[in-house]
């Protein structure tokens, strides 16, 4: 009985071992659905905070928004040179300095959520940011969910960058306004 004891021993830390892990299986999957259920809940945190922040912002006047809009670029580390919008800024609601020495020109405008930006008021701002306003990178900030498509052909077409209801809750969450900006291209060489 002894040299058979003896021979089983090899066996019974590993059986030990299974029968552990079996009983631990049931605790690591609930541990798992506890991580996913916390993941859930944190998710739905920020959307709700994200959703505040778009209320918020919604609820400005046209001045307050230029006003926070200039913020966030100063949060970002721009410069900004002019932060007064309104009746006769040609389309110029915020100027800054990029870090990287680059201007860039915001054209700041407050929608209801469900109107989209119309071609229009792109062309509009197209008509001044680089003539009169010397933009290396114009920008155009909505409240709306939306670009019709013109608006966005049109800005493709002029390397205007587009930030949307998404981008700007984004941006204000603390993703910076450079990563929405183009890459700075090199300088040719002579």
């Amino acid at each position: 009985m002894t040299g058979s004891l003896s021979s089983l021993w090899p066996l019974i830390p590993a059986a030990v071992l299974v029968a552990a892990l079996g009983a631990l299986t049931p605790i690591l999957r609930a541990g798992r659905a506890e991580r996913d259920a916390e993941s859930r809940r944190l998710a739905d945190l920020e959307r709700a905070a994200r959703h505040q922040s778009l209320a918020a912002m919604d609820a400005m006047s046209g001045s307050d928004f230029e006003r926070f809009i200039a913020g966030l670029c100063h949060r970002d580390g721009f410069t900004v040179i002019q932060r007064n919008g309104g009746a006769g800024d040609l389309g110029a609601d915020v100027v800054a300095q990029a870090p990287d020495g680059r201007r860039v020109v915001i054209q700041c405008k407050r929608y209801k959520p469900g109107n989209p930006v119309p071609g229009p008021d792109l062309q509009r701002f197209l008509g001044t940011v680089r003539a009169i306003h010397n933009a290396d990178v114009p920008v155009f900030v909505t409240t709306a969910w939306r670009f019709t498509k013109q608006s966005r052909e049109l800005a493709a077409s002029q390397q205007v960058v587009l930030i949307d209801r998404d981008l700007l809750s984004r941006w204000n969450n603390g993703i910076s306004l450079d990563k929405y900006l183009p890459a700075v291209s090199p300088e040719p060489r002579r």
